[in-house]
């Protein structure tokens, strides 16, 4: 079939001229008036892609998928007759990339149509501030990018999203079984069913009714190791949306409002995660403490100014969040009130219970008798995270003596990692608590 026949049968003549003006802006050749009869034109094509016609088939290929999707129709798109080959060009970049970025700042050639398209609900104005001044540009929308990127979702972590945190996507997550003790617990499992299915969709269009903020934060609380960060992940399976998790090196800049920017920034992409995803992604802020802290009294100092303007950021941006927002710490007390006082659930993790720790021993280590992993749960007070490493050594050791190891070699890990939690709590403050958080229950003579 020749690439005449290919556009003539792909591409409805309501839209050839759209198409025209697409391959026209990448032939860098002012053949835009053309029409799908002319013979020039095509020997122009020829002409250009004449020592790489598979190139020409390529870009034939995604302009026909991109002339001929729905969006064509459903944004009016062809009824646009001024439309400029500059715009054309940034909008197939987009398609074909799947690209969020700005397409024009203002002064830029290629501003000219934008106005209309603001109009029509396709770009919206942004404002990107400079060092020394604002600049105002033009962006698509979150809901013309959503039905441009229709079925190619999996590659919006290539967005500006990406700069200020790592975007997890369900299927690049495992499954893992975790074991929580009673209202621990009850509390997992009834988020797992708000996040499941439609029901979060409900649950956010009855805040909305009620004139409620329609995104839910959450936080998890409680001691290290107790499973809060995995947890996310496995909400995130559970209920099929997309995980963000905001990396704090790459949101705190060097440079003077560098890190407000950031903040602003990462909150606007998930905007844009929120149309493309079809399902209200998760935000994940872990060791949140660090962050959203009790406010800096000392205003005056950069530090107390700069800490301070992130969490009214945070805090604006939260208001109008349309999705879900986990925050774990270790450290719930250092939580600012403004910020604790926002979280329609808070969840505390503690350390498990003798039950739950002896079904970890036998998850983590199902070589274990019965007996001794009972014996295992009772005796040593660990976090999952403890108990993971101690069968991480068995695991090391069956490899590397051919056999698994016996009762005595075990409890020596385990009093071993014992007294490392111990000499951790002495050394770090902990030693005021009365018990002994992540350690042992008796004393090991």
């Amino acid at each position: 079939m020749t690439l005449r026949e290919a556009i003539k049968e792909a591409v409805d003549p309501d839209r050839q001229q759209l198409f025209m003006k697409l391959l026209s802006s990448r032939l860098e050749d002012d053949i835009d008036e053309a029409t799908v009869e002319d013979e020039y034109y095509y020997s122009d094509i020829d002409d250009y892609y004449d020592d790489d016609c598979d190139e020409c088939n390529k870009l034939a290929e995604r302009l026909i998928q991109f002339c001929s999707s729905d969006v064509i129709k459903k944004w009016h798109i062809t009824e646009l007759s001024d439309i400029e080959e500059e715009f054309c060009e940034a909008l197939i970049d987009r398609f074909e990339s799947q690209s969020i970025e700005p397409i024009a700042w203002k002064g830029d050639e290629h501003v000219k149509p934008m106005e209309t398209l603001v109009s029509m609900g396709i770009a919206e104005v942004v404002v990107k501030e400079g060092d020394s001044h604002a600049q105002v540009g033009f962006s698509l929308t979150p809901e013309f990018v959503r039905d441009l990127y229709e079925g190619r979702e999996d590659l919006v972590s290539l967005g500006p999203a990406g700069r200020y945190a790592e975007i997890l996507f369900p299927k690049d997550l495992k499954r893992k079984e975790l074991f929580f003790s009673g209202e621990t617990r009850e509390q997992i499992e009834t988020l797992e069913k708000v996040l499941s299915g439609d029901n979060l969709a409900k649950v956010m269009a009855r805040q909305g009714e009620k004139n409620r903020p329609n995104g839910l934060l959450y936080l998890f609380s409680g001691e290290p190791g107790t499973g809060k960060t995995e947890e996310v992940k496995q909400l995130s399976i559970i209920s099929g949306r997309p995980l963000v998790v905001a990396d704090a090196s790459k949101l705190n800049g060097t440079w003077n409002g560098e890190s407000e920017k950031s903040y602003k920034g990462l909150f606007r992409a998930l905007r844009y995660l929120c149309a493309l995803s079809r399902k209200a992604p998760i935000l994940l802020f872990n060791e949140a403490d660090g962050i959203i802290c009790k406010r800096d009294g000392d205003a005056h100092s950069s530090c107390g100014r700069l800490n301070n303007t992130i969490q009214s950021i945070m805090l604006q941006e939260l208001e109008v969040f349309n999705g879900v927002f986990i925050a774990t710490t270790n450290l719930a007390n250092a939580i600012d009130p403004a910020f604790m006082n926002r979280f329609a659930d808070k969840i505390v993790f503690s350390l498990p219970g003798a039950d739950t720790r002896t079904s970890i021993w036998k998850s983590q280590l199902p070589q274990l008798d019965p007996e001794f992993a009972g014996e295992l749960g009772r005796k040593y007070v660990f976090s999952g995270r403890s108990i993971q490493n101690i069968a991480s050594k068995c695991d090391t050791d069956e490899i590397l003596k051919g056999e698994f190891p016996s009762r005595e070699r075990i409890i020596q890990y385990c009093d071993t990692e014992a007294r490392s939690q111990t000499h951790y709590e002495k050394t770090s403050g902990g030693g005021e608590n009365p018990r002994c958080r992540v350690g042992f229950m008796n004393a090991i003579g």
